[in-house]
């Protein structure tokens, strides 16, 4: 019989009428609960098919200071397709990444490849990548503090110095950065239209940054 958890705390058995009714409800409850917990997620081209999913997990400036675990998954939406209208989202690798202690107003990155299977690189539109936190526990009930889903194509991370798209700041972009300073904007970091120092302190704060 099918279950359903919500959130990690709110488990319904069940596939009748009253059971949807009664998630529905249960999620609307979960959604009213404030966290301070925020997930962005990017995913950046290594070699197909395979692509370094990048999760920014952060704690706001007024939260409270957590341990968390962090799961990575790739899905496959409306597979296998169902004849009756119904979709699907086939887990197709799921990875606990491990515990994460959180500090307020700061943010931890982690990063995973995720080499995508033949049915999913037939259906690149159907990719999903999800991540969610939860409370470090080694049986639940354990509580969710934040989920995130990204569909195909995967947003590319922001990367300040990145000036060559490969993905990390290194030696080929200062040298972008350099052959343009004070010629044009092919350096230009801060928006301003030219490639000056400012644009110079931005890459080097960045240097060795991988997105």
């Amino acid at each position: 019989m099918p279950r359903v958890q919500v959130d990690g705390l709110v488990g319904l058995v069940g596939y009748e009428e009253a059971n949807y009714d009664a998630l529905v409800v249960a999620m609307n409850d979960r959604l009213a609960v404030p966290t301070d917990v925020t997930i962005e997620l990017f995913g950046t081209l290594v070699t197909a098919p395979t692509y370094r999913i990048t999760a920014h997990i952060g704690l706001e400036a007024g939260g409270t200071a957590k341990t968390v675990r962090l799961h990575l998954i790739d899905a496959l939406y409306d597979y296998p397709a169902l004849d009756d209208g119904r979709y699907n989202n086939c887990v197709r690798e799921a990875v606990d990444m491990g515990d994460y202690a959180l500090t307020p107003g700061e943010t931890t990155v982690v990063q995973h490849e995720f080499k995508f299977d033949a049915a999913s690189w037939a259906a690149q539109d159907d990719i999903r990548i999800a991540a969610y936190v939860h409370e470090p526990l080694k049986f639940g009930p354990a509580e969710v503090y934040q989920a995130e889903m990204i569909a195909w194509p995967l947003p590319a991370p922001p990367c300040p110095g990145d000036l060559d798209g490969d993905g990390d700041v290194d030696q080929a972009d200062l040298g972008i950065l350099l052959s343009a300073y004070g010629l044009g904007d092919g350096g230009d970091l801060d928006g301003d239209g030219d490639t000056d120092q400012a644009d110079l302190g931005i890459l080097l704060g960045n240097y060795d940054t991988i997105c």
